[in-house]
């Protein structure tokens, strides 16, 4: 459809697009819910540490007990986040909802990114372009951030056979790809404890 055909249509059609606007404000925020539960039972199942308000601040992330130090809560951890060059704001060039980027309706994405808070941005670059093969033999990928991401892909229609449903147990089956995701970090945890460690060994040089 042409711009011009497709903005008229919007324009006619102003009150259905302002409703369903206001409804999908509604679903994000009980899929919100839906995320965090899956992401709390999993690192509990699991016994890793998690920190979760992704409606509100876009937090929902997990991390090995073993990592935390005396001096450091969280020197490093997984983060659900958006892809490369995305912040996760509305509209622009990026998708206007997370939830089009979490079932990857648009251009965008959204996975599980590895953060960290022991380097600063230059020798962190340099540690990435250095370790890229690390992960050569897992899902992640090394992106332009830099960093080691894992993207995931929600299916669109088992989510909103969920949405209807509304049982947790159904959310947590349509939202098992993310599922799928946190089981593939713990299994590749090994790469990672060895890069943390590379990180604090040039911590401060």
């Amino acid at each position: 459809m042409e711009q011009a055909s497709l903005d008229r249509m919007i324009v006619e059609s102003l009150g259905d697009v302002d409703a369903a606007a206001k409804r999908l404000q509604e679903i994000e925020k009980r899929v919100s819910d839906a995320i965090e539960d899956v992401c709390a039972q999993w690192a509990d199942h699991n016994n890793w540490l998690y920190k979760n308000n992704w409606l509100e601040n876009d937090d929902c992330f997990v991390m090995p007990k073993d990592w935390r130090t005396e001096s450091t809560e969280w020197p490093a951890w997984f983060e659900l986040w958006y892809g490369a060059g995305d912040n996760g704001d509305q509209g622009g060039a990026h998708d206007f909802f997370w939830l089009t980027r979490f079932c990857r309706e648009g251009s965008g994405q959204i996975g599980f990114r590895f953060q960290q808070d022991v380097l600063g941005k230059t020798p962190w670059k340099k540690l990435v372009r250095e370790n890229a093969r690390c992960v050569e033999h897992t899902s992640f990928i090394v992106d332009d951030e830099p960093s080691f991401f894992l993207p995931f892909r929600i299916d669109k229609t088992e989510l909103a056979k969920a949405i209807e449903d509304g049982r947790e147990e159904a959310f947590s089956e349509a939202l098992r790809p993310m599922t799928e995701a946190l089981d593939h970090i713990k299994a590749s945890v090994d790469v990672f404890d060895t890069l943390l460690n590379e990180m604090r060994s040039r911590e401060g040089a």
